[in-house]
């Protein structure tokens, strides 16, 4: 297994003219036959259109497009769209960041700012980004802030899943899939009428694998995968201008946690601290750990859509209540602390001795932390969303107007052991206990309308605008013995604003089509309060106490807001064999909410979220698909990303950060995919496609520390595949991370540098059959 260490890619806005301008001497060798790539419609802005149309800077994926390329998870997602990043420390918390804004906040008072959605229905918690993806009809994710038409106003991006719907077309799907690593798929559905008004589909998956690690301690093969996602839909259509959609769905995870490794020792001790350089990972994937670690995820849900055509005016209606539960236990630390040796503790003083001249095992023949850590979070979500949407003066004018409610339950409860032993010089070491619990209740409230001035066939208009108020009510727990920290707080806030967007669109030719937007978004507020600690001065157990922890947990960050400046062309040539859409794009964020460490007298040091003064994100992006000849189709995407922190952002030890780049901002990304289809004689279709996926080196935190930076990495994945020529039987070869890249996905530093990684070269057969 080899850590990535990809070819200098620093002239790649070179490169990508260079191979535009190659393709089209390339096309225009190729034989005359008429091709065209086919028109993709999305749904962007909650009406159908043509993507090369459509003023947003949104990628789109077909449902058949996912198969090939075999995207079964938003972590596939990442390098196929510019600007986008998903670190996936764990299936519960997944960090989802676009044009480098996202969030990592643990609290249940906090909101993320990248917003997932599943047929128009916000999915609150982060939990949900876990889950797999399967019977869509496309995926869509739109970069930048989304704060007019979408049912939770965010900042940085939205993913939109469309899943696909019942039809009266009678048709089933099964695929059986095998690989290393004792993967077993399983993926099918069932589609059809059931009466004349009244059709019906059941979509299931489900996905077994061992793990890629192994945990010595317990001789158990650790981050796995047990997946079961199930969906069923009844459409029932009144008339032609009345339907209805009824859609339950569940997904359930149980697994290991992700290994972490104790990549590198010593990153930050000092003098008279001693050494875990003993216990450094000589190999990524294996080593000793106090525990294996879980994560169960129990996702479910059910929305009731409504249609109804009244003539000059379309209503739609969707309800939707959600349940999202979870459990999550590891060992933060990633190494093994015996409890024989390690936990000789006296009850009054909480803390063993031990005689480092007597023989056998003590204190210092293991390593210096552990910080196992269980999770559970049990939360619930009603929403309710009207829209109205219609056209007048002769259709000059198409608009949409509607309102948008959401009530949201959070109750989350984490038991904290650790252990402390940092001193070469101490004889014992510290033991301790903490447990917190926190609570938020949510209400959401929303109204918006935006509307577009086609001036004539060229030129049009559109402005829009949307009230947002969350109302929060909050509650934190801690009780910690060893430390004696404990508090039972509670808050309340209200926070609100209105933002909008304002677009100018010209349709310079049928090609062309030419947009500048500026558009704006939003963040609720929120509080730290898991685990808060006291902000502290001075040194030793004689520090003062400067906010106590109580206070501390129900300090609440302000909200967050954005505002974004773009302008993009979505362009046609060769007779609509080559699409080539780009965006320039400057982002400026006021009160950007992000996490820090603050300094701790005693003790681990606090993780508190707080706000940047203001922060940037500008750049370009390329998006490009070509179909060189025929059967031969060529796509690539290129992202450019250049962000900074431009307001003060004070980190431990008094530091601005003032300057520093944006966490999870990579310079330039790249992907490139090539696709060859023939046919035989016997009219069957054979596929080969190749993928490539690159990223720049990246810091993971925002206080740019030389050791969190993640080196460059890029991916190559490859799939041959046979079809009949009836279409009803495939079979498909695949392999992903071909030369077995050691990818970071998650990086901790305290002390220590832990990392996990992402899947290693996996490699499969699936076999295909469809009615």
């Amino acid at each position: 297994m080899k850590k990535s260490r990809a070819l200098c890619l620093r002239k790649i806005p070179a490169m990508v003219a260079a191979v535009t301008a190659c393709m089209g001497s390339t096309i225009s060798l190729a034989n005359a036959q008429a091709l065209a790539l086919e028109e993709v419609v999305v749904t962007a802005r909650h009406k159908s259109e043509n993507l090369q149309s459509v003023p947003i800077a949104v990628s789109a994926f077909g449902g058949e497009a996912l198969k090939n390329s075999k995207i079964e998870g938003l972590g596939d997602l990442a390098g196929r769209v510019p600007g986008f990043q998903i670190n996936t420390e764990s299936a519960s918390e997944p960090n989802l960041f676009i044009r480098g804004i996202g969030s990592d906040m643990e609290s249940a008072g906090s909101d993320s700012a990248v917003g997932l959605y599943v047929d128009g229905v916000f999915m609150s918690r982060g939990a949900a980004a876990a889950a797999e993806i399967f019977d869509l009809e496309r995926l869509e994710v739109l970069r930048g802030p989304q704060g007019t038409l979408y049912g939770k106003n965010v900042v940085g991006g939205a993913i939109s899943y469309i899943t696909s719907k019942p039809s009266q077309e009678t048709e089933a799907m099964i695929d059986i899939g095998v690989g290393n690593y004792g993967l077993v798929e399983t993926k099918g559905f069932v589609n059809g009428g059931l009466t004349d008004s009244l059709a019906g589909r059941i979509s299931v998956s489900s996905t077994n694998r061992d793990g890629f690690a192994e945990n010595t301690h317990t001789g158990n093969k650790v981050d796995d995968r047990e997946n079961l996602t199930a969906r069923g839909q009844l459409a029932y259509e009144f008339s032609d201008s009345l339907d209805v959609n009824l859609s339950v769905d569940q997904y359930k995870q149980n697994t290991t946690a992700p290994w972490r490794s104790l990549a590198v020792a010593d990153t930050s001790i000092g003098e008279g601290d001693r050494s875990d350089k003993p216990w450094q990972a000589t190999d990524p994937r294996k080593g000793a750990s106090s525990m294996d670690g879980q994560q169960k995820v129990d996702l479910k849900g059910a929305a009731f859509t409504v249609n109804w055509d009244a003539d000059s005016v379309m209503l739609t209606s969707i309800t939707a209540y959600r349940e999202n539960n979870y459990i999550t236990a590891d060992n933060a630390a990633g190494t093994y602390v015996s409890h024989a040796v390690n936990y000789q503790l006296d009850d009054n003083e909480n803390n063993w001795d031990y005689d480092p001249s007597a023989s056998g095992e003590n204190p210092h023949d293991y390593p210096s932390l552990m910080w196992n850590q269980h999770k559970t979070e049990h939360s619930s979500q009603f929403s309710q969303e009207f829209r109205f949407n219609g056209a007048g003066f002769d259709e000059k004018l198409d608009w949409l107007a509607g309102v948008y409610y959401a009530r949201e339950k959070v109750a989350r409860e984490e038991q904290v052991e650790s252990y402390f032993d940092i001193h070469e010089w101490y004889t014992f070491g510290e033991f301790g206990h903490e447990s917190n619990a926190t609570g938020v209740k949510t209400d959401t409230y929303a109204a918006f309308a935006q509307g577009s001035w086609h001036f004539d066939e060229q030129w049009s208009l559109t402005v829009g605008v949307r009230h947002s108020i969350d109302k929060k009510d909050f509650s934190a727990e801690r009780d910690a013995p060893a430390d004696d920290i404990t508090y039972d707080v509670e808050s309340s806030e209200t926070w609100g604003a209105t933002t909008g967007n304002a677009t100018l669109n010209f349709q310079a030719t049928d090609e062309i089509f030419i947009y500048g937007t500026v558009s704006q978004g939003y963040k609720a507020g929120g509080w730290n309060g898991e685990d808060a600690k006291p902000i502290k001065e001075g040194e030793g157990w004689d520090a003062e106490v400067l906010v106590p922890a109580g206070d501390v947990a129900t300090i609440s960050y302000d909200p967050e807001h954005a505002t974004n400046f773009e302008l993009g062309a979505k362009t046609q040539w060769l007779d609509n064999r080559i699409q080539l859409n780009g965006a320039l794009f400057n982002t400026v964020y006021e009160d950007l909410q992000t996490d820090q460490l603050v300094d701790n007298a005693l003790g681990a040091p606090a993780i508190i979220t707080t706000n940047a003064e203001a922060a940037r994100s500008r750049g370009l992006e390329l998006e490009l698909i070509a179909l060189l000849s025929e059967g031969l189709t060529l796509s690539g995407t290129y992202g450019y990303l250049d962000t900074e922190i431009t307001g003060d952002l004070f980190a431990e030890s008094d530091v601005n950060l003032k300057g520093n780049s944006l966490r999870r901002s990579p310079e330039n990304t790249v992907s490139v995919s090539l696709s060859y289809d023939w046919e035989l004689a016997s009219g069957a279709l054979v596929n080969a496609r190749a993928d490539y996926r690159y990223q720049d080196a990246y810091f993971y935190e925002n206080n740019n520390a030389p050791i969190t930076e993640v080196d460059s990495q890029f991916s190559v994945d490859a799939a041959l595949r046979y079809v009949t020529a009836d279409g009803n039987w495939e079979a498909k070869l695949w392999a992903k991370n071909l030369t077995d890249e050691l990818t970071v996905s998650s990086v901790t530093e305290w002390r220590n540098l832990y990392e996990t990684y992402a899947a290693p070269r996996t490699y499969g057969a699936n076999v295909t059959w469809r009615y």
